[in-house]
């Protein structure tokens, strides 16, 4: 039985610190919903456009995420690659314009962030998921 899975997301802004940083609205993309969740990051040498959503996900018993992540960082978790079986495979067909990609980084784990092992802990033992998705756009 395919795993159940919630069907809601929200976008949600970033913030900026440091002294050389400042951040304005990124124009929408016009590829998936409003993006009230992009925010455009400069510094000295270049400029990134930052969109963060919410996923929220369900794991039945068998289940899995589906995902292969780094946690190198430290206090994010790169996703490496998004299996064809699995929670976040489903949640990409169900959610085409909220897909999680390659390169995303899970910044946010059922209200933990900054810890990657942590976070990783929580998703392998938790069985309702929140998760912060950030990907950057040039």
């Amino acid at each position: 039985a395919a795993p159940e899975l919630g069907g809601r997301a929200r976008h949600m802004g970033t913030s900026c610190s440091g002294a050389s940083a400042s951040a304005t609205c990124c124009q929408g993309s016009g590829d998936g919903p409003a993006s009230h969740g992009d925010v455009l990051l400069r510094d000295e040498n270049r400029e990134v456009c930052q969109q963060q959503f919410d996923i929220f996900l369900v794991k039945s018993a068998n289940s899995t995420l589906g995902i292969d992540v780094d946690l190198l960082e430290g206090n994010a978790m790169l996703v490496q690659a998004v299996h064809e079986t699995g929670m976040l495979s489903e949640w990409n067909q169900r959610n085409p314009s909220l897909a999680v990609q390659k390169h995303d980084r899970i910044v946010k784990v059922n209200g933990i962030e900054g810890n990657a092992d942590l976070m990783a802990k929580k998703c392998r033992e938790d069985s309702d998921l929140q998760l912060t998705i950030s990907r950057s756009r040039p």
